[in-house]
This record gives C-alpha cells, sequence and structure tokens, in this order.
C-alpha cells in the first residue's frame, strides 16, 4: 500500500528536474505494483532532520514484516561505471566525470534511519538494530551500468527501476523471518509521517492513510515495539510454557518459526498432532 506520495516539487534547475522524474518512475512503479497489497507499505521521499540542522532524505521507503528497504534514485540517460578501484564516474554526453558511490549514499541513509529511529524510541534494547534494512540504487531504464571487468557480480544493490518488484521479492524472500508486528509496522509509518520536514512547505499537514487511523497518533515517540521474531529465531510474543513448547519441532527439537508451527497446527491430521520442522514435515509426507 502507498502511504506517503512523494511531496509537490518546484524548480527550474534541469538537474534536480531530471531526479525528480527519476523519483516519480519509481514512484509509478511502486504504485503499480504494491498500491493493493498490505503487506508491502511505501513511503515516497521522506526528509528527516535532527536537532543539530543534521538531514537525510530517502527517496523511497519500504516497510514489510521483514524489516526495510531504502531505494536510491539516479537519472542515467547515458552511462555510469564502478571502476576497479571502486571509484565511480558517469557520462554526459562524450565527457566523463567523477560521482559519489550511490551505494555509499545510500548507506548513510540507513546509519541515520537506524540511529534517528532508535534514539526515538523507548525501548531500551536498540531495537531498530534488530531490523534488517537492504538497500537498491535504482536507475533510469535507458542508463547503462558498467561494472568491473575483473568482478562482473559488483554492486548488485545497482538496478533498472523496471527490475525493482523482483529485488523487492528477492529481499523479502531472503529475510523469511518476520521482525515487525502489522501494528508495529504502522506505528512506524505514522510517526515517520509526524517527523517527516519537507523542504518545500506544503500548506496542508501531512496525514497517514486510514489504514493507520486506529492507532494513536505518535508524535514524539514509538511507543511499545517489540520484535516478534529475533534473528536467531528466538520469538518473544511468547505468554506462556504451552505456546513456547509448540514452537519446537517434536522430533528434532530444533526451534521453529510461527508461520512453521501453525501450518502444523492447521493441518494436526496430516502431521499426527505434531509440531514439525520443515524438514521433518517432509519426512512425514514421505519425501526426502
Amino acid at each position: 500500500m502507498i502511504v506517503k506520495e512523494l511531496d509537490p516539487f518546484s524548480s527550474n534547475d534541469k538537474f534536480e528536474k531530471s531526479g525528480r522524474d527519476a523519483e516519480e518512475s519509481v514512484a509509478f512503479y511502486l504504485r503499480r505494483f504494491y498500491q493493493n497489497d498490505p503487506s508491502i507499505h511505501v513511503l515516497n521521499g521522506i526528509r528527516f532532520k535532527e536537532d543539530d540542522d543534521d538531514a537525510a532524505q530517502i527517496d523511497h521507503l519500504i516497510i514489510h514484516a521483514s524489516g526495510m528497504i531504502v531505494i536510491e534514485c539516479k537519472s542515467v540517460h547515458g552511462k555510469i561505471k564502478l571502476e576497479e578501484d571502486g571509484q565511480w564516474v558517469r557520462w554526459y554526453g562524450k565527457e566523463s566525470y567523477g560521482m559519489g558511490s550511490p551505494i555509499k549514499q545510500a548507506e548513510l541513509q540507513v546509519e541515520f534511519l537506524r540511529k534517528y529511529l532508535n534514539k526515538r524510541s523507548t525501548n531500551d534494547n536498540q531495537f531498530f538494530d534488530h531490523v534488517p534494512i537492504e538497500i537498491l540504487v535504482a536507475i533510469s531504464n535507458n542508463g547503462q551500468f558498467l561494472k568491473p571487468k575483473s568482478n562482473p557480480k559488483a554492486a548488485p544493490e545497482v538496478i533498472k527501476m523496471d527490475q525493482i518488484k523482483e529485488h523487492i521479492e528477492k529481499i523479502k524472500n531472503n529475510n523469511p523471518n518476520e521482525i515487525l508486528s502489522e501494528k508495529n509496522i504502522l506505528k512506524i509509518c505514522e510517526f515517520i509521517i509526524q517527523k517527516h520536514t519537507p523542504i518545500i512547505k506544503i500548506s496542508e499537514p501531512l496525514k497517514v492513510k486510514e489504514v493507520t487511523a486506529k492507532y494513536e497518533v505518535i508524535k514524539e515517540k514509538i511507543y511499545e515495539l517489540e520484535i516478534t521474531e529475533k534473528p536467531e529465531n528466538k520469538t518473544l510474543n511468547i505468554k506462556n510454557k504451552e505456546e513456547k513448547k509448540k514452537l519446537i519441532c517434536e522430533s528434532c527439537n530444533i526451534p521453529v518459526t510461527y508461520n512453521v508451527a501453525k501450518f502444523c497446527w492447521t493441518n494436526e491430521k496430516r502431521f499426527n498432532n505434531k509440531t514439525l520442522c520443515m524438514d521433518c514435515q517432509k519426512t512425514i509426507n514421505g519425501t526426502q
């Protein structure tokens, strides 16, 4: 779902206009792919500002149950290249110029985002240090990215804009553990919108989509956040010993996720009323 659209934009600078076109292109793809997907929360054009005037702007932020994705847009209508020594170069016509690393730029945004949210969370355990935040650098579809000959697999984060869905889905599949509950996702979205500080002043205050209306408006702090599952597969949302026991495979005694256990519970006849890991489920099914 689209939680926040891009802010109004006005500029006579051709480079700023080109950058804005890139952001609008990515926003278009995100809207097309995820407008009706309740599991993906899209915030376009987010800007945070600290008390010391340090600020960070994130072109697009994706929040889902397994973590977050920061997307950096680059308007590229010619070529950009990652040199053997790690330097980045871009071409305007036949002229080449050095440029900053877009990957490093996105990594700095992630670092700022973690610190900003941790600082304002009421949790004592640096909550957002446990949340995976991946990056993608989306370049124009007609642009060309040249990789070092010695490392053709370098910079996998750099993609074409029309490839954005497959890479978001790949990131989700690589992080199957659900870290954020739906309620926490909506609280984070609401908080981010409240703290967003656009460069261009807008006449009407930003409002979160109706889906978050049932939760209280968080103005200064993120309250009562809790991780659904840590990376080491220890579930924290357990209310009693009986529930904890069910999240252990009854055949090989390894921990299982809530979703795996739930699958067994809803197919109790198939698995003889037992909670089993995915490997042991295959044994029951007669396949190895």
